[in-house]
């Protein structure tokens, strides 16, 4: 899969099919409109997806912060090369960028990279205002004989897969419910930093991470799910969020990952960890006694859940 950050740095050669849209993750909406874009472009050129950083809202309004349902553009890149794409195209967004009529940004784009298939999701517009509606976008595929085509609102449960769907889920603590949206669970991802030392005193060990970037970072609670150190899975049990049994607990995006079953010093590795299923909500204890009785509960609970 080749990777472009400028139209400029593309080839005027004609693509098969290519799609447009803030790919902030990859929920099971997005891979259904991806795979469409590859199926069609296959054959024809190969398929093209041209996706915004940062966020538009973001430019638009400098105070609103929409978190990443990745951990990173690596990973996100890693999704799109799986499901087949063969170029991703990220545009930088500015005020000036968001100015663009959407008649301007697709000549703009058809004239760098002509393509016979446009593919976009059931609710994407694009241009000043929103102007780039499916109305306009099929017009004006039709004068230059491109097939436009419209995915389908992807629904779950009865409501449509939304990305706002999904952060919502997951700021609620439902992990199970947004890995049912996402098609696999939430994962997140970081450097494995120097703690104090409080999980070695309480006989359960952690590896400390910092949640890296604009990453969404779930309700804080326990959670029980899987690491991944050096391409191999473990369970485990998180605490995610500030420690309230000690004073000054730093920062609420702190992971602190207990891997069952597991010694080895890791300082420095990144990990990866996918949560699985919430356990209980974070709360502070009367005595360390009473913390560790609970965590000898949370770890049984947690091989419970993952059939350990």
């Amino acid at each position: 899969m080749d990777l472009f950050y400028r139209l400029s740095q593309m080839t005027s050669k004609p693509v098969g099919a290519a799609t447009i849209g803030n790919f902030d993750g990859f929920h099971r909406g997005h891979q259904c409109l991806v795979s469409q874009v590859v199926q069609k472009g296959k054959g024809e050129g190969g398929s093209l997806l041209v996706t915004f950083e940062p966020h538009p809202r973001e430019i638009l309004n400098p105070q609103v912060r929409v978190p990443r349902l990745s951990s990173d553009w690596t990973q996100l890149c890693g999704h799109f090369e799986a499901a087949g794409l063969d170029e991703v195209l990220q545009l930088q967004t500015s005020r000036e960028f968001l100015k663009l009529t959407a008649t301007d940004f697709m000549e703009m784009l058809w004239e760098k990279r002509p393509f016979r298939h446009l593919v976009v999701g059931h609710d994407f517009a694009l241009g000043a205002n929103r102007e780039g509606n499916a109305e306009f976008l099929k017009k004006w595929c039709d004068q230059k004989h491109i097939e436009f085509f419209q995915v389908e609102a992807f629904v779950v449960d009865g409501e449509v897969v939304s990305s706002q769907r999904i952060r919502s889920e997951l700021l609620n603590g439902h992990v199970d419910k947004a890995a049912t949206l996402l098609g696999q669970p939430y994962l997140v991802q970081g450097e494995v930093q120097r703690g104090e030392g409080r999980g070695k005193l309480l006989k359960f060990p952690t590896a400390n991470i910092l949640i890296e970037g604009k990453q969404l970072v779930p309700q804080a609670g326990v959670y029980a799910g899987w690491v991944w150190v050096k391409n191999k899975r473990h369970p485990a049990v998180v605490n995610l969020g500030k420690k309230p049994t000690f004073e000054n607990s730093g920062e609420d995006s702190l992971l602190e990952i207990h891997i069952l079953d597991f010694e080895k010093d890791i300082y420095g590795e990144i990990l990866k960890f996918e949560f699985v299923h919430h356990l209980r909500e974070v709360r502070k204890f009367p005595s360390l006694d009473s913390l560790v009785e609970q965590i000898g509960k949370d770890v049984l609970q947690a091989r419970k859940a993952l059939d350990q």
